[in-house]
């Protein structure tokens, strides 16, 4: 097997961090990260702004 990617290996350390934070409970995690957001309001993105292609920008005629 190849060696892990660096990144990859943080990754998954970080993911094992946060696991046993939360014991294993993905919806005590899930609450977590709602209650940040209601700290963080003005941080939180809630909608994608859907830009146009150069494509569909341009004129037909």
């Amino acid at each position: 097997m190849m060696d892990e990617s660096p990144i990859v290996l943080e990754v998954r350390e970080r993911a094992k961090r946060i696991e046993q934070r939360f014991g294993n409970d993905l919806h005590k995690y899930c609450e977590h990260l709602r209650e940040e957001e209601k700290k963080h309001a003005d941080r939180v993105v809630d909608q994608i702004a859907v830009v146009p292609s150069v494509a569909s920008c341009k004129s037909t005629g």
